[in-house]
């Protein structure tokens, strides 16, 4: 119960999200007694790969960031989705502004690189999104989980658990707001 009395935002596509990647980043952070909501561009259900039906409790806009100390986009193919979404790049710049901490897995981390917050810095994402990531200045390496200063990113399904306790021991080791 390393996390009580933190709170982080989740956020998944309204489709084809990973629902691997949602379930073990959930299930994780929950265990370690935090408190997790999940957020949106709509309030309809998202519906994951694996047919997993979500329905989000907050719309990017309506997220108070100053109640959260963190904010995790969760990937899958509908992570494209929000690679040029104006309001997946409000909310994640708001957290970023603030020093929170930000995590993205698998196709996740471009809607960072194309909201500018990855440009000269180093991060991971799924291999068939590399390029998307150099495209937009960032040094592309080829790891499981690569932490730069306050955010977290990783390649993808099978690096769920290690993304998943990194995120635990950055809320949890530091004050979320000197990372």
């Amino acid at each position: 119960m390393k996390l009580i009395g933190k709170s982080v935002v989740i956020v998944v596509p309204y489709r084809l999200f990973n629902d691997v990647e949602y379930q073990t980043v959930l299930t994780t952070l929950e265990r370690e007694g935090c408190r997790v909501k999940l957020a949106g561009a709509s309030l309809q259900p998202a519906i994951g790969m694996n047919g997993m039906n979500l329905r989000p409790q907050h719309l990017f806009s309506e997220v108070e960031t100053s109640k959260f100390d963190g904010i995790i986009f969760i990937g899958g193919t509908g992570a494209r989705d929000f690679w040029k979404h104006p309001g997946a790049h409000a909310i994640a710049r708001k957290f970023h502004t603030q020093g929170k901490l930000l995590a993205a897995i698998c196709l996740a981390p471009v809607t960072f690189a194309q909201a500018g917050m990855l440009r000269g810095k180093e991060a991971t994402c799924h291999p068939a999104a590399m390029h998307d990531l150099e495209q937009c200045g960032v040094t592309s390496l080829v790891r499981p989980v690569v932490v730069c200063g306050n955010i977290v990113t990783a390649d993808g399904p099978q690096s769920a658990v290690q993304f998943s306790e990194t995120i635990v021991h950055m809320l949890s080791s530091r004050n979320v707001h000197e990372i």
